[in-house]
């Protein structure tokens, strides 16, 4: 994953569409297994997937992102994004930023959609 610096996420290149992509409107959740730490000292989120083995650092914008992932849908989603951003940035660069974050976090395995379970 490309670490996130600052409030502004890194730009979306060829295989990441700037916009456009689809999010789940059930929202994400945290994949099982994760383990994540914010180091004061650098800013940074250190997020470490057992499945692929790979440590990520995310800035910020990116470990607010994936502290909001816990069930929520879409909407509530951004809503809290927007709400805890709401200092740093206009709402429209908020919705971008939480588009790229959420994007990249579910391509590294660090996030996954909600899947509504239907009692029968």
């Amino acid at each position: 994953m490309t670490p996130l610096i600052g409030w502004q996420v890194s730009p979306a290149g060829p295989g990441h569409p700037a916009t456009g992509d689809t999010h789940p409107a059930a929202g994400y959740e945290r994949a099982r297994g994760i383990i994540a730490r914010f180091d004061a000292q650098t800013g940074s989120g250190l997020i470490f997937n057992p499945e692929s083995s790979l440590l990520h650092v995310v800035n910020l914008a990116g470990w607010v992102a994936f502290n909001l992932c816990e069930g929520q849908d879409l909407s509530a989603l951004r809503r809290s994004y927007a709400g805890v951003t709401a200092s740093k940035l206009p709402s429209a660069d908020a919705a971008k930023n939480l588009d790229i974050a959420l994007t990249q976090l579910r391509e590294a395995g660090l996030i996954k959609p909600v899947i509504n379970h239907a009692v029968s």
